[in-house]
């Protein structure tokens, strides 16, 4: 990893100064949680364990995505990490699910595959219960940026450089949610409305509320609202109808902005230019759609304002009766099975399949 003459006196300037920090407040660098904090030593070494680590201004984790270093609103797999001291006051920071070191260099932040230059960090108190998460090597913060969700590093600290580590075992958002009796009248009678569930910051739960779907949907007979996914920059909601406004067996996609408050939202149907046989689970890549049903995994490309796309193909799924939803990994789409024709017998198969993309 090269560098310029200038950024290498920045880069010893703001060192210096970090040390500085770290001597005169004689920071303890155990990771805090979002909720009470336990006493803790002060000592050279961060406690060793799993964490979310959540960016300060955008209250977003800090997720292993296809290779790189990212952001996401969404607790998963990915978005835990390893703390691992290396005894001199500065540890690594693995991912726990893809075992993935957190990598910098001067500018930039990635995934290494195993111990480099660029991989040790140390933790700089920022007050407020967080930290700065400061490179060894570059003496920069790591930084969340809004507009791509990416992360990268920064010489100067701000309230997107600042993080706060909270164990995976804390608990802090639900593992189940129990929804109201009227949602399940709302179901049976497979009505156009979206089921909002707000979370506070601690995880508390707020009062559950149905969205009504209006503007261009067209409630069907059969199947209405089925799969659902929202876009990276969180501005809008792309929704699967199983069976199309017009009842001919053809599926549609809708569009509609998010809104946390109102209790009504209007859908725009997204123009494709040929019909869509089935819609059901959904996965978005940037401007990329995968709508999983019918014979597949059908793939579009979505124009820049959503309103429109172009179906590239159908990627076909090995074995599979049913395919109904996804999830991306890499460069690949792991898909299940539902199996309907036999579904809900003890003996009934099911398996999720791994198809490139």
């Amino acid at each position: 990893m090269s560098n310029s003459s200038s950024q290498r006196r920045r880069t010893t300037i703001f060192r210096a100064f970090l040390a500085l920090l770290l001597v005169a407040a004689a920071v303890s660098v155990t990771p805090a949680s979002a909720g009470a904090q336990d006493d803790a030593p002060a000592g050279d070494d961060p406690a060793p364990g799993s964490f979310r680590i959540v960016d300060g201004e955008f209250n977003r984790y800090l997720e292993a995505s296809f290779g790189n270093a990212s952001t996401t609103n969404v607790a998963h797999t990915t978005t835990a990490w390893d703390v691992v001291p290396t005894g001199d006051g500065t540890f690594y920071i693995q991912n726990s699910y893809t075992r993935r070191f957190l990598d910098a260099d001067a500018s930039n932040v990635g995934l290494a595959d195993s111990s480099e230059q660029g991989i040790l960090w140390t933790l700089v108190d920022a007050g407020d219960d967080s930290y700065y998460i400061v490179n060894v090597a570059f003496g920069t913060l790591l930084n969340a940026d809004r507009p791509g969700f990416n992360v990268n590093t920064s010489t100067d600290p701000a309230p997107s450089t600042s993080w706060t580590l909270v164990p995976t075992e804390s608990g802090l958002f639900p593992s189940s949610i129990a929804l109201a009796d009227q949602f399940r009248g709302s179901f049976q009678t497979h009505s156009p409305n979206l089921i909002r569930v707000p979370i506070a910051d601690d995880g508390t739960i707020g009062e559950v509320e149905l969205v009504a779907i209006g503007g261009e949907w067209v409630q069907p007979e059969g199947f209405g609202a089925n799969g659902i996914i929202a876009t990276q920059d969180e501005s809008h909601l792309i929704v699967a109808q199983a069976t199309g406004p017009e009842n001919d067996g053809s599926s549609a996609l809708f569009v509609l902005p998010i809104d946390r408050v109102a209790s009504s939202r209007d859908a725009t149907r997204i123009q494709l230019d040929e019909p869509l046989l089935s819609g059901d689970g959904l996965v978005l890549d940037d401007r990329t759609l995968y709508v999983v049903g019918g014979p597949g995994v059908t793939e579009i490309e979505l124009s820049d304002d959503l309103t429109s796309g172009d179906v590239q193909g159908v990627l076909t799924v090995p074995g599979a009766v049913t395919p109904t939803t996804a999830a991306a990994f890499s460069s690949q789409l792991y898909v299940v099975d539902a199996n309907f024709p036999v579904f809900g017998t003890p003996d009934t198969p099911f398996q999720v399949t791994a198809i490139a993309r």
